[in-house]
């Protein structure tokens, strides 16, 4: 276990037992304060080092923008555009860099699947639908209709 999170549990616990003196309520609101902040120092071990790249298509059609939009860069992309044949190769991409891959020709619709890898060396795969005709998926859509969003 990290160190961190071994000095919160034993820490959570000392103050448990301290406070099971006084009442075994306060010990137990103890307890759950020190899960919560348990939880969430692995939770925020587990989201390090992830970096996350979206492709879309740019509004003239002929290219493809890259961008990072996780928290650590990517390293080892290659980026396909299926069905034209592009393909291209990057060495790295930084956190909130922005990458064009330019086109052969204007597009209306292509297949971008874009692999890549974290300084770990784990391996990440995303495959994009782009399509100049139909506006690209809004971020902040509800996953259901709620507040009369459609």
């Amino acid at each position: 276990m990290e160190r961190s999170l071994v000095i919160v549990v034993v820490l959570g616990l000392v103050a448990a037992a301290g406070l099971f003196v006084v009442s075994p309520y306060l010990s137990l609101i103890a307890l759950v304060i020190a899960c919560v902040v348990a939880m969430a120092l692995a939770i925020g071990r587990d989201t390090r080092d992830l970096p996350d790249i979206e492709a879309s298509l740019a509004e003239d059609a002929r290219s493809i923008v890259l961008r990072n939009r996780g928290n650590a860069p990517a390293l080892q992309v290659h980026v396909s555009v299926v069905p034209i044949g592009v393909e291209t190769d990057l060495p790295s991409l930084a956190v909130e860099a922005i990458h064009a891959v330019p086109l052969p020709e204007q597009v209306t619709e292509v297949k971008g699947v874009v692999t890549y890898t974290n300084s770990r060396g784990q391996p990440f795969r995303r495959t994009t639908l782009l399509s100049a005709l139909h506006p690209a998926e809004d971020p902040l859509r509800p996953a259901f209709g709620i507040f009369g969003y459609k």
